[in-house]
């Protein structure tokens, strides 16, 4: 039987941030919910004193890091430290199983397929959109400007007019005179 591969704790951070295509601290709130259920950790306790060598951690194993310390648990990159819930630090250098973690990222690949980016906010808000169309519309009704000069207004001066984007200015503008017609 082959020995288990074990790697530090900051690599197997990148490793599901590349694998599920996620950023860092979701990559490390995954890492920990992937310890908290099937995923094996050890520690190597630093020594007491700066000068001694750090226990060995042994192939056939170290101590373990219970399952339940990862519940809530907190993993900061820059150091590559483990907090747990309560703010306690691990005092240890933290290790993970490598095979537990690719058997974990294959099952969450197959169970939900691959975890989606998050999805911002693009462009302006609808609110503005029809806040325009209805400035337009006023400008127009109280001949403040003809259809003709609404048409050849550049956009960049539609845009500084109503305060919006030359995008929303445009679009309102095709809504505005398009109705006209």
């Amino acid at each position: 039987m082959k020995n288990p591969s074990w790697i530090s704790l900051v690599a197997p951070v990148r490793v599901v941030r590349d694998a599920l295509g996620v950023s860092n601290s979701a990559a490390c709130r995954l890492l920990c919910e992937a310890c908290a259920s099937d995923v094996r950790s050890r520690k190597r306790p630093w020594p007491e004193r700066r000068d001694e060598p750090p226990e060995p951690i042994y192939d056939h194993g170290g101590p373990p890091i219970p399952k339940a310390a990862w519940h809530g648990a907190n993993i900061e990159l820059e150091h590559g430290w483990l907090y747990l819930a309560g703010g306690e630090l691990v005092q240890a250098d933290v290790e993970i199983n490598a095979d537990d973690l690719g058997d974990w990222l294959d099952a969450d690949k197959t169970e939900s397929g691959p975890v989606p980016k998050r999805a911002g906010k693009r462009g302006p808000k609808p609110e503005k959109l029809e806040s325009t169309k209805k400035q337009m519309r006023n400008d127009l009704a109280n001949n403040r400007y003809t259809g003709m000069q609404l048409r050849e207004m550049k956009e960049e001066a539609l845009a500084a007019t109503y305060g919006v984007s030359r995008d929303t200015a445009r679009k309102a503008r095709d809504a505005v005179l398009s109705g006209l017609c």
